[in-house]
């Protein structure tokens, strides 16, 4: 298993309810096969350029441990959801 860090950035107009079931989404494939060590909420911060239309975004920080294939899940997860900004996987 590898530690990975990943920043995700989420769509500022997503509902409370909303926004806390896609973080959950990505920590339960995190916890498929690995152990998410550390998740900070940073919350609603203005992005350097627009993203969409976009000049907030509401960012998420997970450290975690999982092997390699669970990277793909995750890159999958977020490719397939509009609500998500952008997202960046940094093995440490």
């Amino acid at each position: 298993m590898r530690n990975y860090e990943m920043v995700v950035i989420l769509d500022t107009a997503l509902s409370d309810v909303d926004r806390d079931s896609l973080i959950g989404k990505l920590k339960n494939i995190i916890e498929k096969k690995g152990k998410v060590q550390a998740m900070e909420v940073w919350g609603k911060r203005e992005l350097a350029y627009e993203i969409n239309h976009r000049k907030e975004g509401y960012y998420v920080i997970f450290n975690f441990e999982a092997p390699p294939e669970t990277i793909n899940e995750l890159k999958q997860e977020i490719r397939m959801n509009k609500s998500y900004l952008r997202e960046l996987i940094v093995r440490k």
